[in-house]
């Protein structure tokens, strides 16, 4: 019931809440950009087959559910996702996070357009308790540096070159605590480009 050829795969992983869920998955399916499939691994918890049935109930063919039939955590749960996803890039999505109507639709076409880069991220905007902007470097090199000491890529923005996870072979590695930032500082050690776009995309 999924789509053959999509672009884009959005990876998003579960784990026993659905406060905010429908309006995290409502912001991928509102996308301007629609050639996409949205991989929801859900992990192994009581609540588990409850909210299977809550997002079964989305009626969207563009949307593929995994159940862990064993609590495997986060990082390995996103790799599940990417071993049975299809699309040419890997978008990341948190189940707390609104993505805002453009952000694939721009960062497939930064991507289109710089193909020597394999990771793009975003600025966020905090909200709810603060109305917090986080904006973050844009420039490969000034990100590299970064990197030392701090985070170079929002998580929950990033979209990846899946040509790159084989062909480098990476993989979120569940022995970091900040799966993310392991696997951004990987991308580093083997001199591929990160890179932001300068703009907030994701809420």
């Amino acid at each position: 019931n999924s789509i053959d050829n999509p672009v884009v795969s959005v990876i998003m992983s579960i784990y026993d809440r659905m406060d905010f869920v429908e309006e995290a998955i409502d912001s991928i399916l509102n996308q301007t950009f629609k050639n996409f499939e949205l991989i929801i691994v859900i992990e192994y918890s009581n609540n588990q087959k409850f909210i299977a049935n809550k997002i079964n109930k989305i009626n969207d063919r563009r949307i593929i559910v995994i159940l862990n039939d064993k609590k495997i955590g986060f990082s390995e749960s996103l790799n599940v996702g990417i071993s049975v996803s299809k699309g040419k890039y890997l978008a990341r999505m948190d189940d707390d996070d609104i993505s805002l109507p453009e952000r694939l639709e721009k960062q497939v076409r930064f991507m289109d357009e710089h193909v020597d880069v394999t990771a793009v991220g975003t600025f966020i905007k905090m909200f709810m308790n603060s109305e917090q902007l986080c904006e973050i470097p844009i420039d490969c090199e000034e990100l590299s540096i970064r990197s030392l000491t701090e985070t170079p890529i929002y998580h929950p923005t990033v979209v990846m070159r899946k040509e790159h996870f084989d062909k480098y072979n990476l993989k979120y590695d569940s022995n970091f605590f900040t799966e993310d930032y392991a696997l951004w500082s990987e991308m580093i050690n083997k001199g591929l480009k990160i890179s932001n776009i300068p703009e907030v995309l994701l809420l």
